[in-house]
């Protein structure tokens, strides 16, 4: 990334790391989630 671009620009990269980190933050939630109901669905 250069920070010779526009100030926007670094906010648009921002946005998107932010939205990945929150997605992946969600998917390993949601994983887990499920890994804990797992016996308790199968029992």
């Amino acid at each position: 990334m250069s920070t010779v671009g526009k100030g926007s620009d670094a906010d648009t990269a921002k946005n998107m790391i932010l939205g990945t980190v929150f997605l992946l933050v969600l998917l390993a939630s949601c994983a887990a989630l499920a890994v804990h109901l797992t016996p308790v669905v199968v029992n």
